[in-house]
């Protein structure tokens, strides 16, 4: 707490000077007051330092509820990030963060609190994934642009415990398993499933792929800087909206980048042009009526029923286990995960272990005695140097 003097010129030229009184409340936000005289100021920081201040004291500034925060910070995200990320920032805020802490003003949460909360969560049989996720993206993130705006001294997330989240258990497709799917799938996307697994492009980056951005001669490559855009249906949407592509940004910047395209998946886009014009603007897949491909529409027509008559095929094989099985691939021949990762258009090198799975040993175990063999065999002394020992 202090006192300062602080002198004013007003516009008529003559001097005068105000006190102003600085003091922190008891979750360390800054308050102040000004007075005419020494002996007001003095005998409020009196007030203050014996413990006197009433909490509607003027001066005090009220502190704002963690829910107009939320808000707030949610609508920032949803002007800067994609739609699909906004929309899942708002749908975790509103299902999971405000429910336990709209009303409570920002001081008012403690660390116990958040812990509870998380706790609380998992208790409701929320994944692992997702309360970290709603934990880490949604409410440390309002908390942090409180900070920020100084409306939060200090946060509460410090040494929050947080369920674990171990990696799932992936079987990767097999190489037979995706030309199985290549084959049953409706032709006009055969070059879209051999693209996924054979250059590990994400189905928004498949969907958005344009024929200016594949090239086909010698040295066969793809080129990946955007993806298909999600076009929010509005009653007010034009009637050709749907015919019209959006194009968005990659997920990230390290995802842009030229994959070399693989003979098998060349040949198929080569296949591909010859049977489909190219749609509008350019790109390689659209509907059998030549509009822009809509996520929700062709996971439920085209890769469902593609998934129920494939043998051999658990229910929850989605479009993105393709991607998962190019890494398992790439792995299985032998790159280094730092390659994998560049291929695959990771920011960081960690998230291949998300990818990367190894195959099944078909001979029980058989192939790592191999392996294992192998590298102690050529590793034997010659006779002359087991002599010699």
């Amino acid at each position: 707490m202090s006192i300062t003097r602080r002198v004013l010129t007003p516009a008529a030229g003559q001097e005068r000077c105000h006190f102003l009184v600085q003091w922190r409340d008891s979750h360390a936000i800054q308050h102040g007051r000004t007075f005419s005289t020494w002996e007001e100021a003095a005998e409020f920081d009196a007030a203050i330092k014996a413990g006197k201040l009433p909490r509607d004291a003027p001066g005090r500034r009220a502190a704002l509820t963690f829910g107009t925060v939320a808000q707030r910070w949610l609508a920032t995200k949803q002007a800067t990030k994609r739609p699909s990320t906004a929309d899942l920032y708002a749908t975790e805020l509103r299902c999971h963060v405000l429910p336990a802490f709209a009303g409570v003003p920002l001081p008012d949460i403690t660390r116990r609190d958040v812990q509870h909360w998380v706790n609380t969560l998992a208790a409701a049989g929320l994944a692992p994934a997702t309360v970290r996720h709603a934990y880490r993206a949604v409410f440390k993130s309002v908390l942090n642009d409180a900070i920020d705006d100084g409306l939060l001294a200090r946060s509460p997330c410090h040494r929050i415990e947080l369920p674990a989240a171990p990696l799932p258990v992936v079987e990767p497709l097999t190489p037979a398993q995706i030309l199985a799917l290549a084959t049953l799938i409706d032709p006009r996307y055969r070059a879209m499933v051999l693209l996924a697994a054979g250059c590990g492009l994400r189905w928004s980056e498949a969907a958005g792929l344009t024929r200016d951005r594949i090239h086909l001669g010698t040295r066969a490559q793809v080129a990946i800087d955007r993806q298909l855009g999600y076009r929010p249906a509005t009653k007010r949407s034009s009637p050709d909206a749907a015919s019209r592509p959006l194009f968005a940004p990659p997920k990230t910047t390290a995802s842009c980048g030229v994959i070399p395209l693989p003979a098998t998946v060349t040949a198929a886009l080569r296949d591909h042009l010859r049977r489909y014009p190219p749609g509008p603007a350019g790109l390689l897949f659209t509907t059998p009526a030549g509009d822009v491909l809509n996520p929700a529409n062709w996971r439920q027509r085209i890769w469902r029923p593609l998934i129920r008559s494939a043998p051999g095929l658990p229910a929850s094989t989605t479009f993105h286990r393709l991607r998962h099985a190019y890494a398992s691939l790439l792995g299985d021949a032998g790159l280094a995960d730092h390659e994998i990762q560049r291929r695959l258009g990771h920011a960081h090198p960690g998230e291949v272990r998300w990818y990367r799975h190894p195959y099944p040993d078909p001979g029980d175990g058989q192939a790592t005695r191999d392996a294992i063999d192998a590298g102690l065999t050529a590793a034997k002394p010659g006779r002359e140097q087991a002599a010699a020992c």
